[in-house]
């Protein structure tokens, strides 16, 4: 004969359900609520945009405001040497240009040109200007641009290779290696009659002469 269980089940599982609020009652819970409605709002913030760079390596500030969050980037990043602080006003005073004039060379984000252009007078012309960009070393540089640039001879200034070349009769560059880019430095006159070529090449020759020792190797 089998007996039932049912008489003693009543009063063992009252026992056990009276002790499961006793366990409950002793666990803490930590914390803070947090609505959906909190959560959703929390995401829904926009990401802090990063403030764009004014300065150069050494913290000095550029001479303008500058836009392009991107005006140093991998296209000019060979030297950390920077055009716009570099060169001081009264450098630039003494070619017969206006410190106030000065403006980007650059015109876009991420351009590989960084640096600055100065300017005689209210008719921007004549002008110089300096900037950085990445290129290979200078005698490849001349090979690829051999079409392109008419080609003086080579300078040597303080034990340094200055190249000298023309896009037209108008501008004439120099260029100088530093780290893994190049320095160019350019005088510009578009005034007719425009002066010869060679004066123009002397005002950029006299321009580098003035900045080279400030130009890293």
């Amino acid at each position: 004969m089998v007996r039932s269980s049912k008489g003693k089940s009543g009063p063992a599982l009252f026992a056990v359900s009276a002790f499961i609020p006793v366990l409950l009652s002793g666990c803490e819970v930590y914390g803070t609520a947090v609505s959906q409605e909190s959560i959703s709002a929390t995401l829904a913030q926009p990401t802090p945009t990063p403030p764009i760079r004014q300065t150069d390596t050494q913290g000095n500030f550029l001479p303008f405001q500058t836009t392009f969050p991107n005006r140093w980037n991998t296209n000019n990043d060979g030297t950390e040497y920077e055009p716009c602080t570099a060169v001081a006003e009264t450098t630039v005073s003494s070619f017969g240009a206006l410190p106030s004039t000065v403006r980007d060379v650059a015109v876009a984000n991420f351009q590989t040109a960084r640096g600055c252009r100065w300017y005689f007078g209210p008719s921007r012309t004549p002008s110089i200007s300096q900037s950085v960009g990445n290129a290979p070393p200078i005698t490849e540089y001349k090979e690829r641009l051999a079409t392109t640039f008419y080609w003086f001879p080579d300078q040597q200034f303080r034990g340094r290779t200055v190249a000298i070349g023309s896009l037209g009769p108008d501008v004439c560059t120099t260029f100088v290696r530093s780290g893994n880019a190049n320095i160019t430095s350019s005088y510009s006159d578009l005034n007719r009659p425009t002066p010869p070529l060679p004066t123009l090449c002397a005002k950029a020759l006299e321009f580098t002469r003035a900045t080279i020792d400030k130009m890293p190797p």
